[in-house]
């Protein structure tokens, strides 16, 4: 506090005095301020990522809110070799107004109706050299193109036959890590806190994809895996 003697007997050294001492209360609160912000950073990012240990298993979701899907581990089984046809051939069995995953790679152009999707959920397809997983959860319609990457790795997914949140959870065949099918995030096992790389696609119509894509293949709806 500015004496008050010093106020009343020189008036422009008490307002330098208090200008100076605003000037560096301001600086103190300003670096406290940043440094919390900073702190909060962490935090922030700490509580986002929220990997936990329980039993020696990995988890970044309550494991109690994993709960059985429609059928066991694997009873869908996911489609590793999937067959294409025609549009021509397609039309025979395609409505012109399904939906489906759209894909577009290196002038490679494919259609996933979801109808085609559905026995399955999974696809793990290849154009090109580019691996690609195609995933689709039945309860809540949704699909998702990602770059299974795993480690490393271009690997195979499968369903898991758990749903956490009313989503698929799916699993790669390296680490056996339960996956987020609408998020790509891995929430149980080795890979907690990772994610899969997002590929480019559309969910049009199959008559407006067909009209931009005349030579553009079709996952055939008949197709049972091996």
């Amino acid at each position: 506090m500015v004496d008050e003697t010093l106020s009343r007997h020189n008036p422009i050294v008490y307002w330098i005095a208090t200008l100076v001492l605003a000037v560096v209360a301001g600086f103190i609160l300003w670096l406290k301020f940043d440094a919390g912000d900073s702190n909060n950073t962490n935090f922030s990012t700490e509580l986002n990522t929220n990997v936990q240990i329980t039993d020696g298993l990995m988890h970044s979701v309550p494991l109690e809110d994993i709960v059985d899907g429609a059928s066991l581990a694997d009873g869908i089984g996911a489609l590793d070799m999937p067959q294409f046809i025609s549009i021509a051939e397609a039309q025979q069995t395609v409505t012109s107004d399904a939906v489906g995953i759209a894909l577009d790679i290196n002038g490679v152009a494919r259609f996933y109706p979801f109808d085609a999707l559905l026995p399955h959920e999974i696809v793990n397809d290849t154009i090109g050299d580019q691996r690609v997983l195609i995933a689709y959860c039945a309860q809540c319609r949704t699909g998702v193109v990602y770059d299974p990457i795993v480690r490393g790795e271009s690997v195979g997914f499968d369903v898991s036959g758990k749903m956490w949140n009313g989503n698929l959870l799916m699993y790669d065949r390296l680490t056996g890590s339960f996956w987020s099918q609408a998020l790509g995030k891995a929430v149980v096992g080795p890979m907690t806190g990772g994610s899969l790389p997002l590929v480019a696609f559309d969910q049009p119509r199959f008559e407006d994809w067909e009209n931009a894509h005349p030579d553009g293949r079709v996952l055939s709806v008949s197709i049972i895996n091996p």
